[in-house]
C-alpha cells in the first residue's frame, strides 16, 4: 500500500472533473439498484448498458476500482461480477455459491473459475502443492500429460497469462485452507516475471485488496532464466530481448519487492546480461516431453525454485 496516497476531488472547476463525478455518482447508482434488488451484473454488462457514457471498458473499470477502494469493499460485495477465465484442474473438490459440487479431476481441459470465489465451501483436496501455469497452452499441454498424476496428487491453475481477479482471489483461497506449497511456471522473460510478481506480491491497481489477492509465499519453480544456461538450450528454443523487454526488466529492477529478493534480482540480470529469453515450451526441443517427464518432477523432488 502507498504511504501517503494523493486524495483527488472529483466535480471541482478542473477540465473534465465534472463529467468524471457524473460518471462516478452514475455507477454509484447502478450499484444501488443492483442490492436494492439483490441482482448481479458483470462489468461488461454494465459497460454495454452505458458505452456512450464510458466510451471504453476502462473508463468503467477505473471507476469500479475507485469504488472498491474508497469503500474497502470487494466487487462481488457491491454485486458486480468480474468474468473468469482462469481454469483450474487436479486433486481438488468444493462446493460452489449455487450448492453445486466441483470435482476439478473430472475435466480434462479444466474447470472454469466461479465468478464468486468468496462462496466457495468445502475444499477437499490431497494434493501435496499447487501449481500455477502462466499460460493456458502450457496448462493443456501437461493435463495431456496426466500430470497431475504423473507427479503427487497437485492442484495446475492458470491464469491465461495475466491473471484476473477470480483467479488470483482463487488461488489465495486455497493457499489459506490447504496450508500446502505453491509453484510458479512462467516464462524466463520479463513479462513472465511480471506475471509471478502479480501472483506473489499482488498488484499496483488492486493493493487495497492484496490480502485477499496475493500468496506471499508462492515461489519460482522455473522457467528459471538461469535454466537456459544450465540446460543448454538449444539456439532455436532462445529469442533475443527486444527494446520492450530491456525496459521492462528496467522497471522491474527498480521495484522495492525485487530490491529485497536477491534471488530473485539475480536472475533477472542474468537475463539483462544475457539478452536472451526462453519459452516453457522450448524445454521440450531439448528432447521430446522433456518438461512433463524430466525437468517438473526433478525440480520439485530436489526442490529446485527461488
Amino acid at each position: 500500500m502507498i504511504a501517503n496516497p494523493t486524495l483527488k476531488t472529483v466535480g471541482t472547476q478542473r477540465k473534465g472533473s465534472e463529467r468524471k463525478l457524473v460518471k462516478f455518482l452514475h455507477v454509484l447508482t447502478k450499484i444501488h439498484k443492483l442490492l436494492q434488488t439483490n441482482s448481479y451484473r458483470t462489468k461488461r454488462e454494465l459497460f454495454y448498458e452505458d458505452v456512450g457514457l464510458f466510451k471504453t471498458q476502462k473508463t468503467l473499470d477505473d471507476i469500479l476500482d475507485d469504488i472498491a477502494c474508497l469503500l474497502q469493499t470487494p466487487k462481488i460485495k457491491l454485486h458486480v461480477l468480474t468474468t473468469s477465465k482462469g481454469c483450474i484442474s487436479g486433486n481438488l473438490r468444493y462446493k460452489e455459491s449455487d450448492g453445486s459440487y466441483i470435482d476439478c479431476s473430472e475435466s480434462n481441459q479444466g474447470v472454469l473459475i466461479s465468478n464468486d470465489v468468496d462462496s466457495i465451501s468445502y475444499i477437499q483436496s490431497d494434493a501435496r502443492f499447487i501449481l500455477v501455469v502462466e499460460k493456458s497452452a502450457v496448462f493443456q499441454m501437461l493435463l495431456d500429460c496426466n500430470i497431475t498424476k504423473l507427479l503427487y496428487p497437485c492442484i495446475l491453475i492458470t491464469g491465461k497469462g495475466f491473471p484476473d481477479v477470480n483467479t488470483r482471489e482463487m488461488l489465495r483461497k486455497l493457499w489459506n485452507c490447504l496450508k500446502i506449497p505453491v509453484l510458479g511456471l512462467m516464462d524466463a522473460d520479463p513479462y513472465g516475471i511480471e506475471i509471478l510478481s502479480i501472483y506473489k506480491y499482488g498488484s499496483k491497481a488492486m493493493s487495497f485488496d492484496v490480502e485477499k489477492l496475493a500468496v506471499p509465499e508462492l515461489r519460482w519453480l522455473g522457467l528459471l532464466p538461469s535454466d537456459i544456461q544450465r540446460l543448454q538450450f538449444p539456439k532455436s528454443a532462445t529469442i533475443p530481448l527486444t527494446d520492450n523487454d530491456k525496459l521492462k526488466i528496467t522497471k522491474l529492477l527498480q521495484r522495492p519487492y525485487i530490491r529485497n529478493n536477491v534471488q530473485f534480482q539475480n536472475q533477472i540480470q542474468i537475463l539483462q546480461e544475457k539478452a536472451i529469453k526462453a519459452e516453457i515450451e522450448g524445454l521440450n526441443k531439448i528432447s521430446d516431453n522433456f518438461l512433463s517427464n524430466i525437468y517438473l518432477p526433478n525440480k520439485i523432488r530436489y526442490g529446485g525454485w527461488i
